[in-house]
């Protein structure tokens, strides 16, 4: 995520998630700790919801984007998962790193 950012000459420190994975706890919390980074994750039927806003948007329900995330961020059971900062997980992505290079 690092070396990506970085060559889009970006930052970021939130990953959102979304869809079925989501579900997986663990998994959510593993990504925050390894990427050191806040995760937000939901809503789990991501694609049925992005239908529904277009749909809305279409026929003038919504008017924007913006009050389409709106809704999401009020409507929908977003989590949100902080990292487990420790020198196991520094450790980890040195290892890593070395085994890329």
């Amino acid at each position: 995520m690092e070396e990506i950012l970085g060559i889009a000459g970006m930052s970021s420190d939130i990953i959102h998630l979304r869809g079925g994975g989501t579900r997986n706890e663990f998994f959510c919390q593993i990504l925050s700790s390894a990427s050191n980074t806040s995760v937000y994750g939901g809503p789990v039927e991501a694609a049925a919801v992005g239908n529904i806003l277009v749909q809305a948007r279409a026929h003038s329900k919504i008017d924007g984007i913006e009050e389409g995330r709106r809704l999401v961020e009020e409507e929908m059971d977003i989590r949100r998962w902080e990292p487990e900062r420790s020198e196991r997980w520094k450790e980890a992505k040195k290892r890593m790193k070395d085994l890329i290079k």
